[in-house]
């Protein structure tokens, strides 16, 4: 028998099966899968500028929230060891422990102490000028060239130079609120809500007139105008050479220091508020609530009014709008509000024994000032004449007085 073309016998018919196409369409949708793992977790385990886009990208930083009055910024971290920002000029021991606030002048420090005594001590150099006896002692102020003191049923003045009397002024009840001395004016408010103007030079009471409340903080005084932060809730503006009533305005707390600027006037109150009222009628211009009670006078410049509250928090508004310009998380509670130090600083202080200093552009935590022991009366920020410097007066409670002045470069 003959062989056909295919090799087989002549008329042998053989029919030819077709590939099929199924086996071969799942045999490659394996292989690309395969393949396809294989690229991914070489990817993820060495990823590179060429590697496939990996199926768990790292995460994306978040976008930055505008601050909220209710958001809280993460606690700054203490300052870096470095050279002292301020160093001690003095350090002196008082005969006895602070019994209140200090006043001063452009050279002395007035301190009431445990003992019952007044003493002055010189700030150039911490060394006592005089001491006077005086018994139960409610209150100091100073000015020119003299000092006061509230004492049960009086008012006394005694000579800045050497502690000696100069007046006495007879009062129905007591002074126990802080007194005022500015530009001639003595101000002071009894314990029976009664605002006593006095002419400082020589006791001469101008006028008085009743406020229907007391007072915790020291009066304020502006162009031609006395204003006087009372206990149940109210600022009342009088007038400075008569005592009329010009007006008064209701807070929704009890209020803090005032700030008395040209044409508006800034104060805290005890329902987390600050406020900024017109000069002019009291109106409100606009508030800011803050997480806790506004303490202390609030500190300004040109542009910006600064506040603390006891959230641990000092923020920094625009003085027109009430806009926030930044905020920052003190390091200490605070037991008052901002002090501005030589236009560079703002400090501070609680009861600690620390005092912190602050950058007025954006709040930022620039040194920390450690004091001999825990503070007895907010810091005193002044300047002595000769040599010209910055002071910071520090008193503790364990009767110690200290000035400090800025380091050497």
């Amino acid at each position: 028998m003959r062989a056909g073309p295919t090799g087989l016998p002549e008329g042998v018919n053989v029919r030819v099966r077709p590939p099929d196409l199924r086996i071969w369409r799942h045999t490659w949708t394996l292989l690309i899968a395969l393949a396809l793992v294989a690229v991914g977790a070489h990817g993820r385990a060495a990823p590179g500028p060429t590697s496939l886009r990996s199926p768990n990208p790292a995460p994306q930083k978040p976008p930055e929230v505008p601050p909220t009055q209710d958001a809280r910024p993460a606690q700054p971290e203490r300052p870096p060891a470095r050279k002292p920002w301020l160093t001690p000029l003095w350090t002196s021991a008082l005969p006895a422990a602070p019994a209140g606030t200090p006043a001063y002048d452009a050279t002395l420090a007035y301190v009431p102490l445990r003992n019952q005594r007044l003493a002055a001590i010189e700030l150039a150099s911490g060394k006592p000028a005089w001491s006077q006896e005086i018994a139960s002692l409610d209150g100091v102020a100073a000015g020119d060239g003299l000092v006061f003191v509230s004492v049960p049923a009086a008012i006394q003045a005694l000579a800045a130079a050497d502690g000696s009397a100069r007046w006495r002024l007879g009062v129905e009840g007591r002074v126990k609120s802080p007194m005022l001395w500015d530009h001639g004016w003595l101000i002071a408010v009894t314990e029976a809500g009664t605002a006593m103007a006095i002419r400082a030079n020589d006791g001469q009471v101008i006028w008085q007139k009743p406020l229907g409340a007391v007072m915790s903080v020291v009066p304020a005084l502006g162009v031609n105008r006395a204003y006087f932060a009372l206990d149940d809730g109210r600022v009342v503006a009088r007038q400075l050479a008569t005592g009329e009533p010009i007006w008064e305005r209701r807070l929704g707390g009890k209020p803090a220091e005032i700030l008395v600027l040209e044409d508006r006037l800034f104060v805290g109150a005890t329902d987390n508020i600050l406020y900024c009222l017109a000069v002019k009628d009291g109106s409100v211009k606009w508030r800011w609530r803050a997480g806790a009670d506004v303490v202390g006078q609030p500190a300004a410049d040109h542009a910006t009014v600064y506040f603390v509250s006891l959230d641990h928090m000092m923020r920094a508004l625009n003085r027109h709008n009430g806009r926030q310009r930044w905020r920052q998380f003190l390091s200490t509670r605070p037991s008052g509000g901002p002090l501005p130090f030589d236009g560079t600083t703002l400090l501070v202080a609680g009861v600690a024994a620390e005092v912190w200093a602050y950058r007025p552009k954006d709040g930022a935590l620039e040194a920390d000032v450690s004091a001999p022991a825990e503070l007895a009366a907010p810091p005193h920020a002044g300047r002595l004449s000769t040599p010209d410097r910055a002071i910071l007066v520090l008193l503790t409670l364990d009767g110690r007085m200290q000035v400090l002045v800025r380091s050497a470069s």
